[in-house]
Formats: C-alpha cells, sequence, structure tokens
C-alpha cells in the first residue's frame, strides 16, 4: 500500500486535530482522521442525556476565542451564535453582569464535525502504533496490529499520555511528551424539576468555591430549553477525587450545590463524567515536528498568560499548518 501524494493521517477527532484537518483540506491534502471514540469533539464532545443531548465538555467560547476559531476556519462563522449570559461569582452571587459568550447549534460537538466535511472519518478506531517506513512515509496499525493506511505525514492530536506510545518512531517527541502533566476534572450533567432561587437569575457561575468550579445553565444556549445544568468541579478537588466512582462524584456534587442553594434540589436526570487529561499542568513549549511527524493539541505549546486551553489547542492548530505550508 503507497502513501499517495499529500495524505496525511490526523490521530485524534478533537478541536486542533479538526482544525489541522480542515486547514489540510483546505490546501488541498487528502485527510483520514482516526479517533477512538464513537464521535468527534473531543473536550467540545456533546453527549445523549435524556431525549436530547448536553455539551460535556467546554460549555461555551468568549468574543477572542471566537475569533481565534475563525481566523482558523471561517466557515464556523455560521454555526456559532452569540449567548447573553447571566454572570456571577460564588462569592458574589447577587452581583450580576452581563457577557457575551458563544455556541455553537444544536450543541458544541458541531463545531468537529463542520471541520471535517470533506475528510474521511474513522471513528471507533483506536491506533497503537506510528511506523516509519525506509522510504520516508507512514504506516498506522491499529492497536491490533491491523494496518490502517500509509501517508506521508501524520498528525498526533491527543491527549500528552495518549500521545507517548504512538511517538515511539521520534524518542526525542516521545520524551517530552512523557514529561508533561495532565490533570483530571470532573463533570455532571443534570436536569432539574426546577431551578433553585438563587440560580433562577443566573446561567453562569464560577470562582471561589471549594468544590464548584462552575455551574452553567445549559438550557438557556440559543436553540436549547429546559431546566439542564452543567456542574464543573474545581479543579483541586477534581484531582482529589480522581479515582472516585461516577456515584459518589454525583452524590458529593449535588451536596454541594444544595450547600450553596440553600435548599433541596429535585433531580430529574443526572450524569457524571471525568475527563482524566482534561488540562496540561505543564505544557511543553513549543514542540518540533520530526520527519512529517506532527502533535498537535494544547499540551504542545503555551499560550499567553490567562488564556485557556482552548486557545492553545488554536495557537498549535496554526503552528502546524504553518510547518506544513
Amino acid at each position: 500500500m503507497a502513501a499517495k501524494k499529500d495524505h496525511v493521517a490526523i490521530i485524534g477527532a478533537g478541536l486542533s486535530g479538526a482544525l489541522v484537518a480542515a486547514g489540510l483540506l483546505q490546501r488541498g491534502y487528502q485527510v483520514d482522521v482516526f479517533d477512538k471514540s464513537r464521535g468527534t469533539g473531543g473536550r467540545l464532545a456533546s453527549a445523549r442525556f435524556g431525549e436530547g443531548s448536553m455539551d460535556l465538555g467546554a460549555p461555551g467560547f468568549s468574543s477572542a476565542q471566537r475569533n481565534k476559531l475563525l481566523a482558523l476556519a471561517d466557515g464556523l462563522r455560521e454555526h456559532l451564535q452569540p449567548w447573553q449570559v447571566q454572570y456571577a461569582d460564588f462569592i458574589n452571587s447577587t452581583n450580576l453582569s452581563t457577557l457575551t459568550r458563544h455556541v455553537s447549534v444544536p450543541r458544541n460537538s458541531a463545531l468537529t464535525r463542520a471541520l471535517l466535511q470533506g475528510a474521511q472519518l474513522h471513528t471507533s478506531t483506536r491506533v497503537g502504533e506510528v511506523v516509519r517506513l525506509d522510504g520516508g512515509s507512514w504506516v498506522l496499525k491499529s492497536d491490533g496490529g491491523e494496518v490502517l493506511g500509509e501517508y506521508t505525514q501524520v498528525v498526533v492530536a491527543v491527549p500528552a499520555p495518549q500521545a507517548v506510545p504512538l511517538l515511539t518512531a521520534c524518542p526525542d517527541l516521545a520524551r517530552q511528551a512523557a514529561a508533561v502533566r495532565m490533570t483530571p476534572l470532573w463533570v455532571m450533567l443534570v436536569q432539574l424539576e426546577q431551578a433553585p432561587e438563587r440560580l433562577q437569575s443566573l446561567d453562569w457561575l464560577e470562582g471561589g468555591h471549594p468544590v464548584l468550579g462552575r455551574i452553567v445553565r445549559d438550557g438557556a444556549k440559543p436553540g436549547r430549553s429546559g431546566q439542564h445544568w452543567f456542574i464543573q468541579a474545581s479543579d483541586i478537588w477534581s484531582e482529589g477525587h480522581v479515582d472516585s466512582s461516577p456515584e459518589q462524584v454525583r452524590d458529593e456534587l449535588l451536596q454541594a450545590l444544595e450547600s450553596f442553594t440553600e435548599q433541596p434540589v429535585k433531580v430529574v436526570a443526572s450524569r457524571a463524567h471525568r475527563w482524566l487529561y482534561a488540562q496540561a499542568g505543564v505544557p511543553t513549549g513549543n514542540l518540533k515536528s520530526m520527519n512529517g511527524l506532527h502533535v498537535c493539541g494544547d499540551w504542545t505549546c503555551t499560550a499567553e498568560p490567562g488564556e485557556q486551553g482552548l486557545d492553545a489547542a488554536c495557537l498549535s492548530a496554526a503552528r502546524i499548518l504553518q510547518n506544513l505550508d
């Protein structure tokens, strides 16, 4: 099986991998994308919930983040809608301000699906090995040893611990990936019978709580409805409960919610999810590509102070596209 000219494989269908795929498709490359999950999105994934779905990852984007996305993929403009958010922090939840956030309709995972239009997408496919041939091309093999394809270049766009075994052909890249510390994050999707009084006028709460990192009214996003809430645990609490069961996490987050709202909540449905590799504790800096093997994602480069993982994901995608130009 010979590699076609400008045939690139991307491992990981999260935001950074999807941005690279869209950029390469615009430049005339043939692109295959592999992901171990059933769908796309990575930490922008959505999940089935009740009779519909909810955002399981990042709940929205700032205007600055929206602009970074559009700079890389202007076609996303039609998929992003502004959301005027009633915002407060946990310490002073009565001091409301209005912020603009941007979300994708009908859900945030639609962004990566739009970016991947035109790519050959292989979901539920776990890549186990990336092998360099004598002629300089690359072969991908499944974790069962099946040859998945031969490519001129490969982009590894998965969290650092998952990238390490895929980078053995370039020991220096594997060593740098192994040195990255990534931290977990617990989130919970919950449908309430009604909003607690303290949350009635709020869409977004964050900052200053020992257990709760963020509360977002998912049902208030454009095109959505219902008492659907996204509850994110704090970074420190998540790390301390990395090995807890989803049932224990659910119970403790609901207890924290009731303590904050000072009233019982009536839960219709709930789901706790652990993002094991949610954030890069210490990014590597800027990794250099080697022999047609590239690494991409928020852990591969350092964003500006105050910026978040999405900013670094955009930066890393832009860097990969620049290297391939």
